[in-house]
């Protein structure tokens, strides 16, 4: 009987450090998603984004932002961008985004540069919690690119 309660301990115990582990690495949601980001503006391996607002009204048909790069590499980056929706704790890319057509161009900032542009946004935007994802490549000489994510939030009100 002593080597099966041996091997139950050690089970529980497994199972227990394997749940922690994963609780401890599980994506959050909502608003403990930013990772201590600063609403409005997100920072990565010296790049920034920046929003012009944190809060727009329904209406607004625009929103500015600034990509900067802090670092000693050349960046590129498009037009391209992603808005989502909190909607029911969950992040939503909403019809208008999904039917969003960009033109195919690349930016290139050098350290130190920085682009502003703008966000478009339907008249009609429900009002509610928002994110904006843009994607800037950093150019690497004798290894791949790196593919680098920012991400900040914003609030539509009535």
């Amino acid at each position: 009987m002593g080597k099966f309660w041996a091997f139950a301990v050690a089970t529980v115990l497994a199972a227990l450090f394997i749940g922690g582990w994963m609780m401890l690495n599980a994506t959050p949601q909502g608003d403990e998603e930013k990772d201590n980001q600063v609403l409005g503006r997100d920072e990565k391996n010296g790049l920034q984004l920046i929003l012009d607002s944190t809060t727009v009204k329904r209406g607004v048909e625009a929103l500015g932002y600034k990509v900067v790069n802090n670092r000693g590499d050349t960046v590129v980056l498009g037009e391209m961008y992603t808005v989502q929706h909190m909607v029911d704790g969950s992040w939503v890319t909403p019809e208008w985004m999904r039917e969003r057509v960009f033109i195919s161009i690349a930016y290139t900032l050098g350290p130190g540069e920085s682009l502003s542009r703008v966000i478009e946004l339907p008249e009609d935007i429900e009002p509610g919690r928002y994110r904006v994802i843009k994607e800037v490549i950093v150019e690497r000489v004798g290894s791949p690119d790196e593919k680098i994510e920012l991400v900040a939030y914003f609030t539509v009100e009535e």
